[in-house]
């Protein structure tokens, strides 16, 4: 009997130590890892590389915006009536290059289907190629006013829609125009083109100014210049930035004060 007793205990303590060795030898195996760089048989603990790892986490912009406007100014010096000048063109593009989609408002001259003097037209264009455009409005009405001053907004909206393929639609249009040789117009046509893009967070103003400018006859103009820029989020929520950004300039210094017209305008965005 105490035979018997001495076996079991024996068989009890050797299932316990092979149990021990079991759970040992399984922590082992999960806690070591190779070493970037060593040889297979040269281990490191680091139990971080097996219970830890690495999570690639991609981030959007939580509040994107959806809309941008830009308010332009162009002032005039002393102009020469027998040129069909100043040729002026204003350049508005959603990601911050002309390699894409982008829109071309083109002043006292219209260049599509064929070069036309005086008035006005907008433009689509992708890269170097051109997508679409308006009539002419006031077509071989140039401008003949000294010290003449034009103003106007220039828009993109960035919508859903389910007609399209890609699910977004990109808007462009021109708006609040005031010139004393073209009156005063609320709205030109409207220009929707399909898009991959979710955002127009990646809009630079400095490329307005890049691609933006005087083609012919700029020693007839004072300046151009933007004078405010603003932005429309997911949210509904607002922001603008009140700082002129001159495209071009005779004078030293652009007066930077924003006058009631610019202030109203961007308040009813």
């Amino acid at each position: 009997m105490r035979q018997l007793r001495q076996r079991d205990t024996q068989l009890i303590s050797t299932i316990a130590f092979r149990r021990i060795c079991i759970t040992l030898g399984s922590f082992i195996l999960l806690t070591l890892a190779w070493a970037p760089g060593q040889a297979a048989d040269e281990l490191i603990l680091d139990p971080k590389i097996v219970l830890e790892p690495e999570i690639i986490v991609v981030t959007e912009p939580l509040d994107p915006i959806v809309g941008i406007r830009a308010d332009w100014e162009i002032q005039f010096s002393t102009l020469n009536r027998k040129s069909t000048t100043p040729q002026i063109i204003a350049v508005m593009s959603p990601d911050g290059t002309v390699n894409g989609d982008y829109m071309i408002l083109e002043l006292n001259h219209s260049s599509l289907p064929n070069f036309s003097k005086g008035g006005l037209q907008i433009q689509i264009w992708n890269y170097d190629q051109e997508q679409s455009w308006s009539d002419v409005y006031f077509a071989g009405k140039e401008c003949q006013t000294d010290t003449e001053r034009i103003r106007f907004t220039m828009e993109m909206k960035l919508v859903d829609d389910v007609n399209s393929k890609t699910g977004k639609r990109l808007w462009f249009r021109v708006l609040n125009l005031e010139s004393t040789t073209w009156g005063r117009i609320a709205t030109f046509s409207e220009f929707g083109i399909a898009t991959q893009l979710t955002s127009l967070n990646a809009f630079s103003a400095n490329q307005c100014l890049a691609d933006s400018g005087i083609n012919a006859g700029a020693s007839q103009v004072d300046y151009m210049k933007i004078d405010s820029v603003d932005y429309l989020y997911k949210s509904g929520r607002s922001a603008g930035d009140s700082a002129d950004l001159s495209v071009y300039s005779t004078q030293v210094k652009v007066d930077t004060t924003l006058d009631t017209f610019t202030l109203t305008k961007a308040l009813a965005y």
